[in-house]
């Protein structure tokens, strides 16, 4: 556990200081509370076009998808576990780089930005089955969980941690789902390869707006 914890602590600090203005700014940005609304205009662009009933399905079982990823993550690891930000842990003392005085709550693992990203994701990945909208949504996942460690507020096991919990969310909730819509067909879902190729687009687009904002100082 000592070595786990020491390899653990050096790989946050390699992320961590590797820092500049401009990923500052960019890491801010995607660690805010809106950085999704693209995605999800689309994603509610392309079920609208299929109806009401697909619609309030898919609005539902991402928003349980959510509640038990993040309530395993925040409602009960944390408390449980209760480890020590980075930002919060004074044996790092100045080692860590805090971004405009950001230090999250005082406990990490495990990340519910991790769980409930990867847990949405790949609800969504699931659902489609479509190349593009996976290695879209899988860029956007990545980019999530690395900014949470360059802001210094998890350890690169914390985001494992939420990784494996947003995992589990979405297979029971999935297979949750699939159960229900063999007896209910009215609870099934459709999505071609354009709803695919739509979603990714709106996910690089989203990535790109992004890293186009944070040129311009807070």
């Amino acid at each position: 556990m000592d070595f786990l914890q020491q390899l653990d602590t050096e790989a946050l600090v390699a992320i961590n200081q590797a820092y500049c203005p401009y990923l500052d700014r960019l890491m801010t940005l995607v660690a805010g509370k809106f950085t999704w609304a693209l995605m999800l205009l689309a994603l509610v662009w392309i079920n609208a076009r299929k109806g009401w009933r697909q619609t309030l399905v898919v609005i539902v079982a991402m928003a349980i998808t959510i509640l038990i990823a993040d309530r395993v993550a925040s409602g009960l690891i944390k408390p449980w576990v209760m480890r020590l930000r980075p930002t919060h842990d004074p044996a790092l003392g100045d080692a860590i780089h805090v971004i405009d005085g950001y230090r999250g709550g005082m406990y990490g693992f495990v990340s519910s930005h991790a769980s409930n990203t990867l847990a949405v994701a790949l609800l969504v990945m699931l659902w489609l089955k479509n190349r593009w909208a996976t290695i879209a949504l899988t860029a956007w996942v990545a980019l999530v969980c690395y900014c949470r460690m360059y802001q210094g507020v998890h350890y690169p096991g914390d985001i494992v941690g939420g990784a494996l919990v947003g995992t589990a969310a979405a297979l029971a909730v999935f297979a949750a789902w699939r159960g229900l819509s063999r007896r209910h067909a009215a609870l099934d879902v459709s999505f071609t390869a354009n709803d695919g190729k739509a979603l990714s687009i709106a996910i690089f687009a989203n990535i790109l707006i992004l890293c186009i904002l944070a040129i311009i100082p807070i």
